[in-house]
């Protein structure tokens, strides 16, 4: 099976739509609710736009046989104090996990994040999510705190592990 792992263009904005939508019905570890996502064809068309022109933001998606499997985003802030730094929004469709897409998706947006400067890469993820916890991990992501109660399901309070990779060597020097 060949899977292409690709930047996402305007025209993949109804394709991603869908596998959004999949997603939050088949999953409650994404952050949306099933219906709850507001996006439509035109924002989601801007919003692959202004990705694509950004230095420090970037969307990426898995393709075989022009179905998309999974995404990858990588969404820069946009201060010139942390500007270096990314947040990562991952999902694959259930029928695909297990066979290496999450990899392939996070190493091709690595690859893109060094190459862009980039010098840190964070992201969140419920602390019951254990195979997307060990997966950051395979690829270098560090727990760096607890943030208790952060996400609500059903009722229920949900913990979320804050995990961070460096990119580069900290360049950082204090002046006491």
């Amino acid at each position: 099976m060949t899977v292409v792992v690709r930047t996402a263009e305007q025209h993949d904005a109804q394709a991603l739509i869908d596998l959004f939508q999949k997603l939050d019905q088949e999953t409650q570890f994404m952050l949306f609710e099933p219906g709850e996502r507001p996006t439509s064809v035109e924002d989601q068309t801007l919003a692959l736009q202004r990705f694509n022109q950004s230095h420090n933001q970037r969307m990426f998606v898995a393709e075989h046989d022009s179905e998309l499997l999974g995404f990858v985003a990588c969404i820069g802030n946009p201060w010139q104090r942390n500007c270096h730094v990314a947040n990562c929004v991952i999902g694959v469709s259930q029928a695909w996990a297990g066979q290496g897409i999450g990899t392939q998706l996070m190493m091709h947006m690595q690859a893109w994040a060094e190459k862009q400067g980039l010098q840190r890469l964070e992201l969140t993820v419920m602390e019951h999510n254990l195979a997307a916890i060990a997966l950051y991990q395979r690829m270098g992501f560090e727990k760096e705190g607890l943030k208790r109660g952060s996400i609500k399901i059903k009722g229920n309070t949900i913990n979320e592990w804050l995990m961070a990779k460096l990119l580069l060597p900290s360049q950082i020097s204090i002046k006491e």
